[in-house]
């Protein structure tokens, strides 16, 4: 009978995000992506966990033991966390008369401008943090410049102009391709390419760059296209397995190996789908804390909520210390046994970890973020739009997989740099 309730209450879950995704067509909001990624990474793996019994989602994490009891708490938890989300969007809708995005092509049709040079600009700055690594590194940081290395060997300015500066200019490369200027586009690729194979082989920039290219034929134009969103719900797991495989070349050694597996693209599919802590497995850590949060001090205390309400505040400028540590790094140690990481436990898991089953303040939050964001960038146009709708793209599937105070950071940045763009061009047009 627990397994019943587990799958009845699965599937109600999926049918309102399903539905979720139909409205965000509708509106043709970037969070699309977010309703899709859960689709893909929780929802979907999460039917065949009932016949898991133990599972060992990675070397350094516990085991964990799936039972109806856990089965039930999940599925519970899920559903009435996306019941609200669905009731919240109907309440908006009442209030805001079902208002919808216009449409990419809109935007796309505008003449190359002062935008361009900015977020250009941005991309061949980075070339600083390429010669800081020769530099630092030799010629031999080809071979051997791994994540580890990217994560502490770079300086704050180098580790700025890699991971900002590829996320909010990801649209150039839709900006470029439909305008059929292909010899630009090809060396914006070029750029997130190298970025992702030389540097630790960080797959956010590579992946933020194509999601852009691959909605657009769905819900860019002024005709929408339902037959290709139901394909796109169809390859939200084939793109899991992609994002998978991504990981894993990130975390190989050196770029020799990360291109002797692209060479091999069977092999490459095959050890990423069969390694330990995958995609679908982020779901794991999430039934951790269901089971075992409410005996270790240090979650249930709104500490990711209070530093989530603080992005806006630098840490390095957060002088009284208002701000609470990063709740990610506590999630990653308590969860693997000690060691130092960030953790994404899916959205569900971060928000239950940080408030248990109050989660209507995190629910309610993250529904005005979903709501209104697509209606705020109304206010930008041509390149300026398409590169915060790009931006907004990646970290819905950011946001989805857990990591919510880092996605509102960038998507905060990538705003004030629209903002000042705008603020340049207004000046440079009343002189």
């Amino acid at each position: 009978m627990s397994i019943l309730i587990f799958y009845l209450l699965t599937i109600l879950s999926i049918i309102i995000c399903v539905d979720l995704c139909r409205i965000e067509w509708r509106r043709r909001s970037p969070f699309i992506v977010f309703w899709l990624t859960l689709i893909a990474v929780v929802f979907l793996p999460s039917l065949f966990d009932p016949f898991r019994g133990i599972v060992y989602p990675h070397v350094f994490a516990a085991s964990i033991v799936i039972t109806e009891n856990l089965l039930i708490k999940y599925s519970v938890f899920v559903f009435v966390v996306m019941l609200f989300f669905r009731l919240m969007y109907v309440v908006y809708d009442q209030l805001f008369f079902r208002r919808v995005c216009s449409p990419l092509s809109m935007h796309l049709e505008e003449k190359d401008g002062l935008a361009v040079y900015f977020y250009v600009g941005m991309i061949f700055a980075s070339l600083f943090a390429f010669y800081e690594v020769y530099r630092t590194f030799g010629i031999g940081f080809v071979s051997g410049f791994g994540f580890e290395e990217r994560r502490n060997g770079l300086s704050l300015v180098s580790g700025f102009l890699l991971s900002y500066s590829y996320m909010v200019s990801a649209g150039l490369g839709l900006w470029f391709f439909v305008k059929r200027q292909y010899s630009r586009f090809i060396l914006i690729l070029a750029f997130f390419t190298a970025a992702y194979l030389l540097f630790g082989g960080s797959r956010q920039p590579l992946v933020a760059f194509f999601i852009p290219l691959l909605l657009y034929p769905a819900m860019g134009r002024k005709k929408r296209s339902a037959l290709i969103l139901v394909i796109m719900l169809g390859s939200a797991v084939l793109f899991s397995d992609i994002l998978n495989a991504l990981l894993y070349l990130r975390n190989l050694p050196s770029f020799s190996e990360r291109l002797e597996l692209i060479m091999d693209l069977p092999r490459l599919m095959t050890e990423a789908t069969s390694r330990e802590g995958g995609e679908g497995m982020v779901r794991y850590a999430f039934y951790y804390y269901l089971e075992s949060a409410r005996y270790i001090d240090g979650y249930f205390h709104f500490e990711y909520l209070s530093r989530f309400l603080l992005f806006w505040l630098p840490s390095g400028l957060d002088f009284f210390h208002i701000k609470p540590d990063d709740f990610e790094y506590f999630m990653f140690a308590q969860y693997m046994t000690g060691h130092v990481g960030t953790m994404h436990p899916t959205v569900f898991g971060s928000i239950y970890a940080d408030s248990g089953w109050f989660f209507i303040p995190w629910a309610f939050l993250l529904s005005l973020l979903l709501y209104f964001l697509p209606l705020y960038i109304q206010r930008f146009t041509g390149l300026i739009y398409v590169c915060l709708w790009s931006t907004i793209c990646f970290y819905s599937l950011m946001l989805a997989r857990g990591s919510l105070y880092g996605s509102a950071v960038v998507i905060f940045f990538s705003i004030l740099f629209a903002l000042l763009i705008n603020f340049i061009a207004k000046v440079r047009m009343s002189k």
